[in-house]
């Protein structure tokens, strides 16, 4: 990464995330830094990030889940921990059936969230 540019992630990640997806009618995708994200009521739930997919569960329990060893620290650049956000172990990243769980997770606190309205108005 000495180049500045990221790495594509795996067309295996690719496929699982948009197979894992929830199905729920607030979910939208979209691409943040040429990465596949979703968010609902305008806040980043779930994404790709070079080989990591990332899920955002709260400070408490991405604590937890560290803390247990069932997930990492999010940090997409040195020195840049994204709070809220855990990288989910990479065995999980391939298989839409071990994805799933951690996006569902991720929406159900991402719901909790207030909706974030857009500022391109």
């Amino acid at each position: 990464m000495g180049t500045g540019k990221w790495d594509k992630s795996p067309a295996s990640h690719i496929e699982a995330f948009a197979a894992a997806l929830p199905g729920h009618p607030a979910v939208e995708s979209r691409k943040m830094f040429g990465y596949p994200c979703a968010f609902v009521n305008g806040n980043m739930f779930c994404g790709l990030h070079e080989a990591n997919i990332c899920v955002r569960l709260g400070a408490a329990e991405a604590a937890a889940r560290i803390s247990a060893g069932r997930a990492a620290v999010f940090a997409p650049m040195a020195g840049r921990v994204m709070r809220e956000y855990v990288a989910i172990p990479r065995d999980d990243c391939a298989d839409p059936a071990r994805l799933s769980p951690w996006l569902k997770d991720a929406l159900q606190f991402a719901l909790t969230l207030p909706v974030k309205v857009s500022r391109k108005n």
